[in-house]
């Protein structure tokens, strides 16, 4: 028996043939993109054809488009080089809720956002997408309705998912911070185990720790309210901090604040790392009472209550303070107007005052308590009085002039890109 020798070809450049001693002839079609164009016939066999959409992996680009050589190309987004998100955590009114970014300054308008739309499931989540260059800047989240964002708040983060503000919805009709942020950032920070920790006491054997930077002579901490009432930068030769020791302007208690960390190397700091929360609590906790024990070593605390506050009588209570101690009270708003004053002479070593500000308007005000040769600053959360469904029936805004711009046609934001994503999440747990 004579073996004749079989030609698998079948004249079709589009297919692989094959001779099998088993099998037999197999002619198979080529198309490894999967567009039906055989890889003989297709200009880009490996991907789609030029001018088809794709992914060139790079956030800062797009449209993204295959070229006359099958690359995957877009272009830059913007004449910007950081793209920052910004997830704001709504309440029932998103109609109530905008945000703004300016220049460092405050006074020119980069990009804006909102109003969202009302009835959404509550606690969902809109994500804008916000293109920014290697600059500083100023984020300000408004709400109309004047009561701040009921059980939501926000975050914006850099390119890498790193925080740089983290803020509950604990305001009044404006959050913004007192300091600029600044792009990009470094990986200076607090050390993890110290991140997000809610539970510190405020005592002063409490200590926060940066994380370890060996070209550091020195750290710098930036411990900071976003919504504005208070910000203190300070800078330490080891990377430990005692907040509550601080003398000048200490930090307040029962607040969420933003810690961040830069590192002086060679005599230049490094830009500030990502922000970590932390919450200095009040010994004991207190029902309503904020209570900051300033000075341990004089044995002197303050308590403000209740606080945040809807109308009630407010009271001050004041413990360690000699009889006939000078006090002196002072209620500023964020204009740093004054807005109430009261002098006494303390009646005794402990004792509790009352005040009527039941005629302010419902917003964020610093209180200052001089006692004797020594100032204490307490912040002071006035809210309005609601009708039931959770409307306001308060319209007075302390907005800054430069938080209300965006509103009229003469304020338009500067070209730029944001991209803007609704997606819904479980009622944010308690930090």
């Amino acid at each position: 028996m004579i073996n004749t020798p079989i030609d698998p070809n079948d004249g079709d450049p589009c297919t692989l043939d094959t001779c099998d001693p088993i099998t037999g002839v197999s002619n198979v079609f080529q198309d490894a993109d999967g567009d039906g164009t055989c890889d003989a016939n297709d200009l880009c066999p490996g991907s789609p054809e030029p001018g088809q959409g794709c992914d060139d992996g790079n956030p800062l680009t797009g449209p993204d488009l295959v070229d006359a050589n099958c690359n995957c190309v877009g272009d830059p987004i913007g004449p910007c080089t950081e793209l920052l998100t910004l997830d704001i955590t709504l309440d029932n009114f998103g109609s109530e809720t905008t945000w703004e970014v300016y220049d460092e300054t405050g006074t020119t308008l980069i990009d804006a956002g909102g109003p969202y739309a009302d009835g959404n499931v509550r606690w969902s989540t809109v994500q804008e997408t916000i293109c920014l260059n290697q600059l500083c800047y100023r984020l300000v989240v408004n709400d109309d309705g004047n009561n701040g964002i009921s059980g939501g708040g926000y975050v914006l983060r850099d390119p890498l998912g790193r925080r740089i503000i983290d803020a509950d919805g604990q305001f009044s009709s404006t959050s913004s911070n007192i300091l600029p942020f600044c792009l990009p950032l470094s990986a200076n920070k607090l050390i993890n185990s110290w991140c997000d920790k809610t539970d510190l006491v405020y005592a002063y054997s409490t200590q926060i720790y940066a994380s370890n930077n060996p070209a550091a002579s020195g750290y710098q901490f930036w411990m900071a309210d976003p919504h504005g009432t208070y910000s203190r930068r300070v800078f330490k030769t080891t990377q430990n901090l005692q907040p509550t020791n601080l003398v000048t302007l200490p930090p307040p208690a029962d607040l969420d604040l933003n810690v961040r960390v830069r590192a002086l190397v060679n005599g230049v700091y490094t830009p500030f790392g990502p922000a970590c929360i932390i919450r200095l609590n009040t010994p004991g906790g207190g029902s309503g009472r904020s209570t900051i024990l300033f000075d341990e070593a004089s044995a002197i605390s303050l308590s403000l209550y209740p606080n945040p506050n809807r109308g009630e009588q407010l009271f001050l209570a004041l413990g360690g303070v000699q009889a006939d101690t000078k006090v002196e009270l002072d209620v500023m708003d964020l204009f740093g107007k004054r807005v109430f004053a009261d002098r006494f002479a303390a009646p005794s070593e402990e004792f509790t005052h009352s005040m009527d500000l039941n005629n302010l308007a419902s917003g964020v005000y610093l209180v200052n308590v001089h006692v004797g040769d020594r100032l204490y600053t307490e912040r002071l959360v006035k809210q309005c009085t609601c009708i039931p469904g959770g409307r306001s029936t308060t319209v007075t805004s302390t907005v800054p002039a430069r938080a209300s711009k965006g509103r009229g046609a003469d304020m338009r934001p500067e070209p730029s890109m944001h991209r803007t994503s609704l997606t819904r999440s479980m009622p944010p747990t308690q930090r």
